[in-house]
Parts: C-alpha cells; structure tokens; sequence
C-alpha cells in the first residue's frame, strides 16, 4: 500500500500531465504554419511537464539512480532541443545545429538508462539480446529505403548524418522494447504498466521523428495533419518514457 506522500505525489503526476494536454492542446492551435514567440511559450511550458514528471518519478523513488538520472538529463536536452528547433528569432542554422545536437546527445543517455537497466535485472554474462544490435541497423536501412519509395529527396551530403541519426533512434527505441522484454521475463512482479510505458514510449518516439523527418525533406508532408501526428507522438512518448522512473527509478 502506497504511503500518504506517494498518493501525493501519484495525484501531482496526474495534475501535471493534465496541464500537459492542455497547454499542448493550447499551442495546436497556435503553431501552424509558423512558429511565433506565443507557440514558442505554450510548447516550453508542456516540455516543462514532461520535466515535472521525472522529478516526480524521482520523489516517489526517495531517490537518485543511474536510470533516473540518465532520463532526467536525456528529457532535459530534449527540452533544449524543442527550445531551438522552435525558437522563432536568431540564426536558423544555429538554431537547428543546436537542437538537433541536444536530441542527438539526449538519445545515448536514453539507451544508457535502457541498458544499465537490463543489466540489473539479467545479471549475465552477456546481458543483451542479440537482435538489439541487428534490429536498429535493418530499421534504419529500412526508413532510408522508404523515405526514397516515397520520393522524398534527402540529399547525398546529407545521407551518412540522416542514416546515423536513424540508427541512434532505432537503437533508443529498441533498448526500450528490449528492456521491457526484458521485465516481461524476469520481473513479471513489475506488472505490465513499465511494459507498456517503455514499448509505447520507444514507438511513439520513433513514429514522432519519421513523420518530422518527412514533413522537413518533403513540401508533401509540411501539412497540419502530418504536424499535430509529430507533436502528440512526441509528447506522448516523453510523458511514457518519463513516468518510468516510478517503477525504474
């Protein structure tokens, strides 16, 4: 049975995700076509609840772990890249080198959180799947392949950095599903709600960075439709992804 402070601290979650979808029904509206210093301030202030929720996560653990520690920093420098890549004023350039940078450093705190997780819990020899190296490299392949079914030009200079990042975001979201896997078998106990959150939280992600890839290489895909999938798969997986911490943490 949960103590008085951890009802508390469930009851804020709730409150804080609750805020969560109405500012990111609030800056929905606001956002498209261009992002202006209002659209700005609605989407910083839901990155900031998805920042609330892992020091949440934390409080209800009683304290810092690897895991908690490795996510807080991954969902940090993922706040500082939404800031960049949104940000309406300043060089454009420097603005999406930084942001882009953050999430790309942001990923291998995620896989480090993953993975140190799966390591507590095999305690082996060898304690990782052998598909979770080869499953992130086909994936990759794969959306680079579909990205030229679907006519979508990336360019030859910038093939190698799009493959990379590809990998990296395949590799996150299958040490995620992985992990799950993982307490699937060996820690039933946990129940299935740290299953679901890392499975999810891995696809939306991915789902969120495939359909933003397509609308940035393709005037096709530069749609409102295409943009609001991006936004609620994004937060949708950074809201899982930080509510693992109370089972995790």
């Amino acid at each position: 049975m949960m103590s008085t402070k951890n009802i508390i601290i469930v009851a804020a979650f709730v409150l804080v995700t609750a805020a969560e979808i109405l500012l990111l029904r609030r800056y929905l509206k606001v956002f498209y076509p261009n992002a202006t210093n209002t659209s700005l301030k609605f989407k910083m202030l839901a990155c900031t609840c998805y920042l609330a929720e892992a020091l949440l996560g934390v409080l209800f653990c009683g304290s810092f772990s690897h895991y908690s520690v490795s996510v807080f920093i991954a969902l940090a420098l993922s706040w500082v890249g939404d800031f960049f890549l949104h940000v309406p004023s300043g060089n454009r350039s420097v603005n999406y080198g930084v942001g882009s940078v953050s999430f790309f450093i942001g990923h291998f705190f995620f896989i480090s959180a993953y993975l140190s997780a799966q390591q507590k819990i095999l305690q082996l020899y060898v304690n990782f799947y052998y598909w979770q190296f080869i499953v992130p490299v086909i994936a990759a392949v794969g959306f680079l392949m579909m990205f030229r079914l679907l006519n979508i030009r990336i360019g030859k200079k910038l093939i190698v950095p799009c493959f990379l990042y590809a990998l990296l975001v395949n590799t996150m979201a299958v040490a995620a599903f992985a992990l799950a896997v993982t307490i699937l078998q060996k820690k039933p106990e946990m129940g299935l709600a740290p299953v679901l959150m890392l499975s999810l939280g891995g696809l939306c992600f991915l789902q969120s960075d495939v359909s933003l890839g397509m609308s940035f290489f393709s005037p096709r895909y530069k749609t409102l439709r295409v943009r609001v999938f991006t936004t609620v798969t994004y937060f949708t997986a950074q809201t899982l992804l930080a509510a693992t911490i109370f089972f995790l943490g």
